[in-house]
């Protein structure tokens, strides 16, 4: 009987690592319990995916070309596919909770939903400029950045937004605020610009980014801790609120498109050629995590140390539930 068992095993084992063992917990969410390190998910569409947030384990937004908007309500074993009002290139995705949240996109668009993305509306943003990054700090107040060094922002919820002097005509990547007050954005030519005053005003950052590379990405842990990565694989970190930036050794030369850290401790980042790198150690060592692509990856978000999500060309989703360490 046991010899019976023994060869039972060995014949099931392979077909285990094929098709793995998955289990739900209470909230519905499916997690695989073989796969470890980071694992494909299936959206539905061949379109490049531009920006992934995650409201928790179990919700979560991506956008794309062709104004692919998808969600998930069980950590990513379904992506859905929501009505957009328009077919034009999304960019970017932010919200302020479960129901309220922005999309900035192609020629200034900006979508608005007030019930989880059951309804996207079409706003007046009041620019034709390509928005790359919108960031929503409250249900009433968003910020985006883009083209010609355009920010604009809305403090009633979208209906009106007004256009900030950022004191740069290059092209601006990302935003990202602490709170109302304390924001950054970084762009073209090394740009990196800080305001304390709710964007009034933006002040210029020295940083030790080639003034010719472009930073494509931002994230702050709290006031004092963030990051940020480049075109040319550079990853920078400030533990004063950006009065000083110091150049990490990221290991890469390929661009990373996208940053994000959970702790001052924690980021993860993601780029060309499927690069995901992490350091746990606050930047002083960065780890190639394996991601089993050659893709480029355009964005990454965690919510925690272990769940996150990847997303970039050809409609690739990546997953991770353990950090995504093998």
């Amino acid at each position: 009987m046991k010899t019976k068992l023994i060869k039972l095993l060995m014949l099931i084992s392979p077909l285990m690592m094929l098709f793995p063992v998955s289990c739900s917990d209470d909230n519905g969410v499916i997690t695989p319990s073989v796969i470890k390190g980071w694992f494909a998910q299936s959206g539905g569409t061949p379109v490049a995916l531009n920006d992934v947030y995650l409201i928790d384990r179990n919700t979560g937004y991506i956008v794309g070309q062709n104004g692919t908007i998808l969600k998930t309500t069980n950590g990513g074993a379904n992506w859905v596919s929501q009505v957009s009002p328009l077919s034009t290139l999304l960019e970017s995705i932010s919200f302020a909770d479960a129901n309220h949240g922005y999309i900035a996109g192609q020629n200034g668009t900006v979508l608005r939903t007030t019930d989880g993305g059951s309804v996207w509306n079409l706003l007046n943003s009041g620019t034709n400029n390509t928005l790359n990054c919108i960031y929503t700090i409250n249900i009433n107040t968003a910020i985006a950045v883009g083209q010609n060094g355009t920010i604009i922002k809305t403090v009633n919820g979208g209906t009106n937004w007004t256009q900030l002097n950022s004191g740069t005509t290059n092209l601006l990547t990302c935003v990202y605020f602490i709170d109302v007050n304390y924001g950054y954005a970084v762009g073209q030519y090394g740009t990196i610009l800080k305001t304390t005053n709710a964007g009034t005003n933006w002040v210029s950052q020295q940083n030790p980014i080639h003034n010719n590379i472009t930073i494509n990405s931002a994230d702050f842990s709290d006031v004092d801790n963030g990051y940020a990565s480049a075109q040319d694989g550079s990853i920078i970190k400030t533990n004063n609120g950006g009065y000083n930036w110091t150049l990490l050794n990221s290991g890469t030369s390929y661009a990373l498109n996208q940053i994000t850290c959970v702790s001052a401790s924690i980021a993860i980042a993601a780029g060309q050629n499927g690069t995901i790198l992490r350091t746990d150690d606050g930047g002083a060592s960065w780890y190639q995590q394996i991601s089993n692509t050659g893709n480029t990856l355009r964005a990454v978000k965690f919510i925690d140390s272990n769940i996150g999500s990847i997303v970039g060309e050809s409609g690739l989703i990546l997953r991770t539930v353990n950090g995504g360490w093998n």
